[in-house]
């Protein structure tokens, strides 16, 4: 029965977001997937056709174009973002977090049914304990880590006071 669920893939042409869409595909999952444009060197357009995947280009700065990605879809996974140590704070928060927002807002007006956002572990920068809790001191060091960690609160903003059914994940750095 969840099988026959759509799922939206945010940043589908980054390193993350193309293996989630391959995941999810592997798994019998149907799948739409997004993205400004395809940065992994590994993906490109025909990545995603011979997966069987309908790509949709979609800027997470631009409300319409989401509405379409989003369009039928009943889970998002979101693990689109920009991350540049040199970039400057307004750029990453524009993306980060009011991109965020905008992926919340499309995804509410849409009746998603699930909202997963990728966060990272990033947003503790130098835990005060290992394994890091859920509730261990959140200190980001950096742009990136800060940017993520207001990009949570947002959606679980979403969460809180409109519905939107959000889970946050923190995952390990990507190397």
């Amino acid at each position: 029965i969840m099988k026959d669920k759509l799922c939206l893939v945010t940043g589908a042409g980054g390193f993350i977001g193309s293996h989630m869409v391959e995941h999810l595909v592997e798994n019998g999952y149907k799948v739409r997937a997004t993205d400004k444009k395809i940065s992994n060197p590994f993906v490109n357009k025909k990545f995603f056709d011979d997966l069987g995947v309908d790509f949709v280009f979609a800027d997470l700065l631009d409300k319409r174009s989401l509405m379409k990605a989003v369009k039928g879809a009943q889970w998002v996974f979101h693990p689109a973002a920009f991350f540049n140590y040199s970039a400057p704070y307004e750029i990453m928060y524009k993306i980060n977090v009011e991109g965020t927002r905008n992926m919340c807002e499309v995804a509410l007006k849409a009746g998603v049914e699930k909202f997963v956002h990728w966060s990272t572990c990033e947003v503790y920068g130098r835990a005060s304990e290992i394994p890091a809790k859920e509730t261990s001191p959140k200190r980001p060091t950096h742009v990136y880590g800060r940017t993520k960690l207001e990009s949570e609160k947002v959606a679980l903003e979403f969460y809180k006071k409109r519905g939107l059914p959000v889970i946050v994940i923190r995952p390990t750095a990507v190397v």
